[in-house]
């Protein structure tokens, strides 16, 4: 049995849990591999934090790139998370080295991915991350097999468990957004940078990787991907939401229309009932389409320490058993570039909520807004609970039949325009799984 040498940089909840699983399961996972697991060194910023493991039984550095000179390993484990620094230049001078790399950093792959897998491909040296999306949910091997005999047409996912968790406990519990947010907070599940969260960015890093999976595709120019958070939610979207049997979640989407891609983060209204709309808590859920064969979906803890970590022990087993492989399942020369479509020609049904003045000819107003910007009304609430609120406005609720994202972005900026309408007017696709 030869000697399998592994670095490991990052010791946070995830690198610790990773060793914990190692030093549990060495004997069956030797095994499995036929290797001998030798953890030779390890990283991380700060030494004397207290870890769930004996940080002295490994031989400890302070300079990942150190690290990878001295111990020559076969694997450089990278866990550290940051999108560029001292992640990027670690991993592109362990490559450069003829060394494996696995990585859990979805940031770092969705925007630095294209240089490094090359460069991987290049040395022919593997590198994994089927930890980097959804956890538990082996979705970045799914996806490599599917794409050898299926042509996939369209990916919806929820993949971030912290938005998950907060929109659930609103529904559930019927809290504010503030409210949910603190207990997130409480519990552990939040970013040290929220927005990462909220403002649906740790989604579009996600959905970077799946479309380049699914489809063959160079990584996705970061930017290029359309998102909203989901901090305008109000309860009062949530209580309407249920009324209509629906439940608000933030889906990532990434369809193929005629050669064009269209991707995008934000939150909408579902069918309570659908496989989507039943994803609760952290938890994450994935559904792909395809040409050939049924809808599949997958459901799973999207995050976590012993889920990330479990992810990261196939990725060993894949490099320790099958070799080198292609990233994305295919050649680097062989990815393709495409053009996207717009997110202002998607066609779908809208939730809009106005704050709007309790006076006369205000709706009048509103509908022939609507009508101008050729926007059909299906249904509208007045004062839905009979409220009052600030400034002597009281809401109102609309729900459109199916028309153009651009359309509704018109009229919210003509409604803005109302001296009646208070407060910027929200609003949210209904979305039919």
């Amino acid at each position: 049995m030869s000697d399998f040498n592994i670095c490991i940089a990052g010791l946070g909840t995830v690198g610790s849990s990773l060793i914990n699983i190692i030093e549990k399961n060495k004997n069956k996972i030797e095994n499995r591999l036929n290797k001998k697991i030798k953890i030779v060194g390890i990283t991380a910023k700060n030494k004397r934090k207290k870890r769930s493991f004996l940080t002295d039984n490994y031989n400890w550095y302070d300079d990942p790139l150190k690290m990878i000179k001295d111990c020559k390993p076969n694997l450089f484990i990278e866990l550290m998370g940051y999108e560029k620094e001292i992640s990027y230049n670690s991993i592109k001078f362990a490559i450069k080295n003829k060394v494996n790399i696995i990585t859990a950093n979805k940031a770092l792959i969705a925007h630095n991915g294209n240089e490094l897998i090359s460069l991987a491909e290049k040395n022919q040296v593997s590198f994994l991350f089927e930890a980097s999306v959804a956890a538990a949910i082996p979705i970045i091997n799914t996806l490599k097999s599917m794409i050898i005999s299926n042509k996939i047409i369209k990916i919806l996912g929820i993949l971030n468990g912290t938005t998950n968790y907060i929109l659930s406990n609103m529904t559930n519990n019927n809290i504010s957004f503030s409210e949910a947010l603190k207990d997130a907070k409480k519990k552990g599940y939040v970013e040290s940078n929220p927005d990462l969260d909220l403002e649906g960015i740790d989604s579009a890093h996600k959905l970077s990787i799946l479309t380049s999976l699914a489809f063959g595709l160079n990584l996705i120019n970061f930017n290029e991907i359309y998102r909203e958070g989901i901090a305008n939610i109000e309860l009062q979207d949530i209580e309407f939401s249920k009324k209509l049997g629906l439940v608000i979640k933030l889906v990532s989407i990434v369809e193929q229309i005629n050669n064009k891609i269209r991707l995008y983060v934000k939150p909408m209204m579902l069918n309570k009932n659908s496989r989507l709309g039943k994803v609760d808590g952290v938890l994450n859920g994935i559904q792909i389409q395809s040409k050939d064969i049924e809808d599949i979906f997958l459901e799973g803890q999207g995050a976590g320490g012993y889920a990330t970590a479990s992810s990261i022990i196939s990725d060993i087993y894949d490099i320790c058993i099958n070799g080198y492989s292609p990233a994305f399942g295919i050649k680097f020369n062989k990815l393709k570039k495409i053009d996207k479509l717009s997110v202002n020609k998607d066609f779908n049904s809208f939730y809009l909520r106005l704050n709007v003045l309790d006076k006369k000819g205000v709706l009048a107003k509103i509908t022939k807004l609507f009508n101008e910007n050729n926007i059909s009304i299906e249904t509208m609430i007045q004062n839905p609970k009979n409220m009052k609120i600030k400034n002597n406005s009281i809401p109102l609720i609309i729900i459109t039949h199916k028309t153009y994202l651009q359309d509704i972005n018109n009229l919210i900026k003509k409604i803005s325009n109302l001296l009646e309408v208070k407060d910027k007017p929200f609003f949210m696709q209904i979305y039919k799984v």
